[in-house]
Order: C-alpha cells, then structure tokens, then sequence
C-alpha cells in the first residue's frame, strides 16, 4: 500500500467515525477518576469511578473486536494482533483534582459552538486513551497481515500513587518490543529527567504565648503561621505569613518593608492585611507552572522567606532558616542544594520549592527536584542532608532531610537502538503536520519511566491553542487537535505493525 492510498483509507475512516470518536471523548471524561494521594485513605469514590471506567474500555474493546484484561481491576490492557511482537501504549485513566474557575464543569465533557472539548483529562490522560483506541481500530480495518500486534496499557494510579499498579503490570506480562507514552509533547521525547521530593523540616522555638511567660515576653509580636504551595511539583503562586500580637509601629516598619523589598524584586507582588486588631498578614504572588520547568513560573514562597529573613519580629533562628530556605529555592539549577548537574542530552537538574509549612515553629519545606542522567536520588537526599547539617550545627537545631513519594532516576532511550520504530513516529508527526519531528528530553515523569525501551510522542504540539493545559483548570482540546491525533497514532502503528 502506497502512502497516498494509506492516507486516503485514513481520511474515509476518520470521516466515517468522526461522530462515534468524540462520543467516546465525551463518555470518558464523565467519570470523576480523581487520583488521591498516598496519604488519602478513603479511595471508595475514587476505586468506583476506576471500575466503571474500565467497565467502559472493556464494553469499546469487545465492540472493536479487541481482548480485554486486567490485574486486580488495578491495570488493565486492550490488545489486538501477536503478542510475540508488539507495541506498548501505556495511558492512565486517574486525573489531577479540579480546582476552582471552570469555564465548563470538568466532568461534563462538553463540545462548545467552536469545536472545543472541555473537561479534566482531555489532555492528561483520558484523550490519549481514546486516541490509541482508534488508531488501533484503524490498524484492524486495514485487514492485512501484521507484523506487531498493538496493546493500550492502562494505568489507574498515575497521578498521585507510587505506580504499584503498573509495577504489577511488568512483573506480569509480556515485554513490548517499544513503548510510545502519549503523556508528554510532540515531536519525540526519548529523554525524561528523574524524579524526588525531598522535605527538610525542623523545631524553632517560638514566641508562642505561655502559662509560664514574663509579661516582657507575653507583649512581644510573633510569627504565627506561614505557608505556600498546594503540591510539591507545582510552583507556588501564593505565599502568606501570619503575625501576631502586632502593635501599630511594627504594622508601619513592615508596611515600608515590604514595599521597598517588592520594588527591589524582580516580578514580585506582595500585599500586607491586618483582617482583625494586633493581627498582620504579609502575603506574596507568584506565577504558577511545573515544577520540572520552575524558571517559568515565579515562587512566591522564595519572595516571602527572602522578605522575612530580614524581618525583626523573627528571631534569628528563623530568619537565617528563612534565608537558607530562600537561596536554595531562588537556586532552580541546585547549585545552593549541591545537586547541580547537567548531561548533553538530559539536560541540567532542577529544583523547585514546592510546599512550605510554618506553624508555632514546626518547620517543613519540600523541595522537587529533577535529577539528571547519572544522579541517583538517594545519593542526592545526603547530599543535601550534609548541606544543611552546617546550619543545623550553626542555629543549634536538628534539622531532618526525608524523602517524600516516589523516586526515579532519568531515563535515556538510544536513537540508535529503536531507530526503526522512532522513524515510523517521525514519518506520521511530519506527514500530519508538516513540521520536522525532532528529538528532545524533557522535565516530566512519565510511564515511561516504568519500561526499559519507552519514549514519549504527544499528546500536546506547540502549535497547539492554548498548549500545555494539563493539570491545569480549563483543560481543553479541540476537534481538530483530537482527529489530528488520531491520524498521528494511525500512521504510526500502519507503519510499525505491517513492516
């Protein structure tokens, strides 16, 4: 079969079922597959509405011809054609929590006047799954001899678990000759940084009021509270710290403070509130974005430490700590941490200050870190344990540095060793698109990560409106996009099961 004809077959599919492809979108997107994290232990809701979405693939996989299964309704696959030979196409069904400001609800997969697609998973990972789907039904309409059978893996507890599940899947079942992860960009990543969170955490003695405080003390303002994030790979865009017992001068010292830190800090935008007498708030905004990628965004957790570890209700104990945990958040490339690193193809390491916690002294900061190629996590959690033992020893506290979720180490793919399968990926992203198709590595953690021959390969393009929406509110995809990934994954397997 000619590319010309192979096209042609492609276009009359797609028409043909055009209607029924986003039938299927809208279906998956109404279960509220809303991935818990570990520390949730109620996951009834969560469980129900994985169940019935894998009711629902395995309701289309039998209507397609398909096999279905799954381990412990924990992982589950489709697959047609060998299964001596075949193509992995790992894909997870959870999502990220929703948040607020919606323009349509986030479980109700609605098209609107323009083409467009609304709902939580469009992108991250719901879309993509629909998209393997009929790119495999196109496969089997071909009816010619296959040289690869294709299988869609599918996750349950990508987002915020520590993988058991797909960790189960590889113990289990057969190996694919390649994995293409559809959970990333175009053209083709076949790089992807490590992954650890580490929290460092501490006891500063406080202010706080006692029974057995001098009236000397007992008048004296104090910091509160103080904190920022909402998760760890996230950069945060707000930060607030609580004071209290705050007399009108302090109000007015830190008034001027404040104003004269923000105009001296590059992006910084800060507010100061007093919601009720002796009472004060200092509060910072930032931008938000991934924590693989912090220089996009701007931390305003690193904005408010650097401001309070000049401020003079602190007491030096917590304004050195402040200062540290500033620098080694402003640092995004780990120099301060002594993680710094970076490999040709990798890419340098990243640090992001993700969460920050400060209550009546009980300190905890997390820093997400992105290692490079070669890095191993443990490795870089001492080193950054003996990096803070000096100020540990300096201030005269313990100071903890815990690992926190998973770890992963970077993974690298070799051009060389896959090269027929990357070369039917770069022949349909070029095709489609019309655009050169080149390798990079990126930030993210991916499933790709679990398998020992995956790259990623979409499902979002630069040229997308609106680009990288997952885990983001209004995430979207419009008609065009959908169906022109379809043709992309389409080709795709033509190319790499009929040769």
């Amino acid at each position: 079969m000619t590319k010309n004809e192979l096209n042609e077959k492609l276009d009359a599919f797609i028409a043909a079922n055009r209607d029924q492809i986003l039938k299927d979108m809208v279906d998956i997107l109404r279960f509220k597959t809303v991935s818990p994290d570990l520390t949730q232990t109620d996951r009834t809701e969560f469980e129900r509405e994985t169940d019935s979405c894998l009711k629902w693939v395995e309701a289309r996989a039998t209507d397609a011809g398909f096999s279905y299964g799954d381990y412990e309704r924990r992982v589950a696959w489709v697959h047609m054609g060998t299964e001596n030979k075949f193509v992995g196409l790992p894909v997870h069904c959870d999502v990220v929590p929703v948040g607020d400001g919606w323009t349509h609800p986030p479980f109700d997969g609605v098209i609107d006047d323009k083409g467009i697609i609304w709902g939580r998973g469009t992108q991250d990972d719901k879309g993509p799954l629909v998209q393997m789907y009929w790119a495999m039904r196109f496969l089997s309409s071909l009816d010619v001899p296959l040289t690869h059978g294709a299988r869609i893996i599918i996750g349950t507890w990508e987002e915020g678990g520590s993988w058991d599940e797909i960790k189960l899947y590889a113990s289990k079942a057969p190996e694919a000759a390649i994995c293409v992860v559809a959970d990333a960009e175009f053209p083709i990543i076949n790089a992807e940084k490590g992954l650890l969170s580490v929290k460092v955490s501490t006891q500063i003695p406080t202010l706080v009021p006692g029974n057995n405080d001098t009236s000397q003390i007992q008048s004296l303002a104090y910091l509160k509270s103080m904190s920022a994030g909402t998760r760890v790979n996230v950069v945060p865009d707000t930060a607030e710290a609580v004071f209290a017992r705050v007399t009108d001068r302090e109000l007015e010292k830190t008034r001027a403070a404040l104003t004269h830190y923000t105009a001296l800090t590059k992006g910084a935008s800060s507010e100061l509130l007093t919601p009720e007498p002796g009472t004060m708030v200092v509060r910072f905004i930032g931008k938000p974005a991934h924590g693989s990628t912090p220089t996009l965004g701007h931390n305003a957790a690193v904005d408010l430490l650097g401001f309070l570890s000049n401020n003079s209700i602190l007491t030096r104990q917590e304004r050195v700590f402040s200062r540290a945990l500033s620098q080694a958040g402003a640092d995004t490339s780990g120099c301060w941490l002594c993680v710094s690193d970076a490999h040709p193809v990798v890419g340098a390491t990243t640090v992001n200050l993700g969460l920050l916690s400060w209550e009546n002294g009980q300190v905890a900061a997390t820093f997400n870190i992105r290692p490079t190629l070669g890095q191993k996590p443990e490795e870089l959690r001492k080193i950054i344990e003996n990096r803070f033992s000096a100020l540990s020893k300096n201030l005269k506290l313990t100071i903890t540095v815990e690992t926190v979720g998973k770890t992963m180490e970077a993974i690298l793919t070799p051009e060389e060793k896959f090269s027929s399968y990357l070369e039917a990926m770069r022949d349909a992203y070029e095709n489609v698109t019309g655009r050169k198709a080149e390798y990079r590595s990126m930030g993210g953690t991916t499933y790709a990560k679990a398998f020992t021959n995956a790259v990623c390969f979409g499902p979002v393009d630069s040229t997308d409106d609106g680009g990288e929406l997952a885990h983001q509110v209004d995430e979207r995809i419009s008609i065009d996009v959908m169906l022109r990934n379809v043709r992309i994954y389409s080709l795709m397997l033509a190319q790499i099961c009929t040769h």
